[in-house]
């Protein structure tokens, strides 16, 4: 795996701008990189980010999030706040063990198990309280 240019300024963006639609990020890097960068171009970025572990797609929003592990393939749960859209991600190797047992047992084999559950961070939380 070879991070070129593209694909650091694209994991850059995603850091800076995420959670980032495949769109959004395609015109951030037109204007960062001053050329024209089209959409197979940027999903080719992103396929590579994730198969790197670096970015996880968010699959409710169409959207693309820096990985809290990077590196980790392993699928992991993902907790979306829907005030300020910060994305935390929890690995739980036992919760998805339980998953697959269940799917197996069902004569169901996972091919991509992604979890995400949405609410309210503490932050967000805590602001309410404080509003009240």
């Amino acid at each position: 795996m070879r991070l070129t240019d593209l694909r650091l300024a694209a994991l850059e963006e995603v850091a800076e701008h995420g959670p980032i639609s495949a769109y959004r990020l395609m015109a951030q890097l037109r204007r960062r990189l001053a050329r024209r960068v089209d959409p197979p171009t940027a999903y080719r970025a992103l396929e590579f980010l994730i198969s790197a572990g670096l970015v996880a797609r968010l699959e409710s929003r169409s959207a693309y999030v820096l990985r809290d592990r990077p590196g980790q393939l392993q699928p992991s749960v993902l907790l979306l706040c829907e005030h300020c859209e910060s994305t935390v991600e929890l690995a739980d190797p036992g919760l998805l063990e339980l998953i697959a047992g269940d799917a197996a047992a069902l004569g169901f084999r996972l091919e991509t198990p992604i979890i995400e559950c949405s609410g309210t961070c503490r932050r967000c939380a805590d602001l309410k309280e404080v509003s009240r």
